[in-house]
């Protein structure tokens, strides 16, 4: 199988149909980045964005081609150009010298449902059967537990000697929303994170990256008038890089044939204590 052998059969088997539009009028951020189209592919590996180190990594393990859910540079996809600085030329001389083929895997695994990346993140929990119907995969009813125990658990589950939390540590919770990588922004809607909490009565929002001036003041507010949320903010890679973890183990069904693996990004800001 070819890099544009696999890449086509990606392509066809997560953005064939979403929200009524067909392939054809479908525009996504899914594409190969760079590599030979033509080169044989044998081994496929996961990633949340290719760093330098995951180049490396990557070369290490003779792999073909890397799968990342975030941009090949330190800047979004967008309608405006940009041009690379000194050190993404060194990066990209890098990647060329190596070899390995990059694709960008984001919309991709965000049509399929389940979301590949809330698939990711139910797996690595244990939450499939706590997940409740509905066209998203973020809400869910667990047995009661306190905010202190799920900020424990995400801290043992995603390697965080920390998170970031609104809240009485003691408060019981069930009904968890989550909300991965910037989907707790709003996704175009600034208020859909506080209607996400009001209209399914939660009592914990779990977050990836968030407007620091709206949600936790929010929080906050709703707190002083006697309503009971609380919030944990993990980060946009903490929450969404669960899902590239677990992506080998959906492609080994989906396109069988190379050997797939993870390379584990992390994330590179750490807590000063």
């Amino acid at each position: 199988m070819t890099v544009k052998n696999f890449v086509d059969r990606l392509l066809a088997a997560t953005t064939l149909t979403y929200k009524g539009l067909s392939a054809p009028n479908m525009r996504t951020c899914d594409e190969l980045l760079c590599g030979d189209p033509e080169k044989e592919v044998r081994r496929v590996a996961s990633t949340f964005v290719v760093t330098v180190e995951v180049i490396r990594q990557a070369m290490e393990q003779s792999v073909d081609l890397i799968l990342s859910h975030e941009p090949l540079f330190c800047v979004p996809t967008g309608p405006f150009h940009f041009q690379n600085n000194a050190w993404d030329d060194e990066k990209l001389a890098l990647i060329e010298s190596s070899g390995i083929a990059v694709m960008r895997f984001h919309d991709g695994m965000h049509f399929v449902r389940p979301d590949l990346i809330y698939r990711g993140w139910m797996k690595e929990f244990g939450w499939e059967a706590y997940n409740q119907p509905g066209p998203n995969n973020h809400f869910f009813i667990l047995p009661e537990t306190t905010l202190g125990a799920v900020a424990e658990l995400m801290k043992q589950k995603l390697d965080m000697p920390g998170i970031r939390a609104f809240g009485d540590p003691a408060q019981k919770v069930s009904r968890v929303g989550v909300l991965v990588g910037g989907g707790s922004q709003g996704l175009g809607d600034p208020m859909m994170p506080m209607n996400f909490i009001t209209d399914d009565q939660l009592d914990l929002l779990i977050c990836g990256e968030i407007m620091e001036l709206s949600l936790p003041y929010y929080a906050a507010d709703a707190a002083a008038l006697g309503h009971t949320v609380s919030l944990l903010v993990a980060g946009h890679n903490r929450t969404e890089e669960v899902g590239m973890k677990h992506l080998p183990s959906w492609l080994e069904t989906a396109i069988p044939g190379p050997e797939y693996c993870f390379i584990e990004a992390g994330d590179p800001l750490r807590t000063i204590l």
